[in-house]
């Protein structure tokens, strides 16, 4: 195994760092080797992952500069726009997406969402009818209507 990746600094490091019981590395002077020894690696990881954060750019200012130019002048493609109603491999990708259930569940909740409202408007109008209705006014307006109703 190579000894530069994470993993095996890390396995390396609590290798030494965990003494087993009953070994010869649990006496004292044996744990202050492996303290001063944790200690230098962890300065030296500090030091390994400071350079890693500090890495200089590959180009310089006037080169990033022409790299973008260079970029800009390049053709971009051609941008297609869609007339008319949406084409049904839209719908299937974001089934795909999604996933079946979820469309299910989604399109179940629109049509329950337009029933319940069409249904309160429905029960307002029968509501206000019957309030209408046994109103002083609505008892009025009923008796003055032809009977051939």
């Amino acid at each position: 195994m190579p000894a530069d990746t994470d993993i095996s600094r890390l396995i390396q490091e609590f290798g030494r760092a965990t003494p087993r019981p009953g070994s010869p590395a649990s006496d004292p002077d044996s744990e202050e080797t492996a303290v001063m020894a944790e200690s230098q690696e962890q300065s030296s990881r500090s030091r390994r992952n400071s350079a890693m954060t500090r890495r200089a750019s590959l180009l310089s200012p006037a080169e990033q500069a022409k790299a973008t130019k260079q970029i800009a002048k390049k053709p971009r493609a051609k941008e297609t726009r869609a007339v008319g109603s949406v084409n049904r491999k839209v719908y299937k990708e974001y089934v795909k997406a999604n996933g079946v259930p979820s469309v299910i569940i989604y399109l179940t909740t629109l049509g329950l969402v337009q029933f319940l409202s069409i249904m309160t408007n429905v029960w307002l109008k029968n509501w206000s009818q019957v309030c209408y209705r046994y109103s002083d006014k609505g008892a009025q307006i009923d008796s003055l209507r032809p009977l051939a109703q």
